[in-house]
């Protein structure tokens, strides 16, 4: 019989301060030294009360959870993908103008708002749907790629004005 070897890294990275995903601000518990963070399509992202992440460059996470209190920035030009089956908004998120929220994977997804959370661009890539709770105003496109878009227990906006069009894409 062979050996066998397992290595897990961590499910989850909790946010211990404000930065971004490659700052020295994160920790596998909520109360967790501060170090680095490897994100990718296995990891959630946990951004705790009071502290500010800004997203600046394209990055992965399984599920995506904004703590009452947090603030979540997705920088203009960067895209953050989750693959998982969460992404719940309960603080703040601020989506910069060119910046993309995706939900991808193959499991059924939804996505809780806690009031009214403005997307830039809302792209759908996960071939099992995914559901919004919440109240989303899409000030570009809401692209759906591959599975349905539910909202019947949500709302989505998308404003056309001065400043922004609104559209499905």
């Amino acid at each position: 019989m062979d050996d066998v070897s397992v290595t897990s890294g961590p499910c989850a990275f909790y946010s211990r301060g404000s930065g971004t995903p490659s700052d020295a601000i994160w920790s596998d518990t909520p109360t967790g030294t501060a170090g680095l963070a490897s994100f990718t399509a296995l990891t959630n992202m946990v951004v705790q009360n009071g502290d500010v992440i800004t997203n600046n460059s394209n990055t992965d996470v399984k599920d995506l959870l904004v703590e009452t209190g947090g603030t979540f920035i997705i920088n203009g030009a960067t895209t953050i993908t989750t693959h998982g089956t969460t992404v719940d908004i309960d603080g703040t998120l601020t989506a910069d103008d060119n910046s993309t929220l995706a939900v991808a994977g193959s499991s059924a997804a939804t996505i809780s708002t806690t009031g009214s959370q403005s997307f830039y661009d809302l792209t759908i890539d996960n071939s099992a749907g995914a559901t919004l709770s919440g109240s989303a105003v899409i000030r570009n496109t809401l692209l759906l790629e591959d599975g349905a878009f539910n909202a019947d227990s949500g709302q989505v906006l998308l404003p056309s004005n001065a400043t922004s069009t609104g559209r499905l894409g």
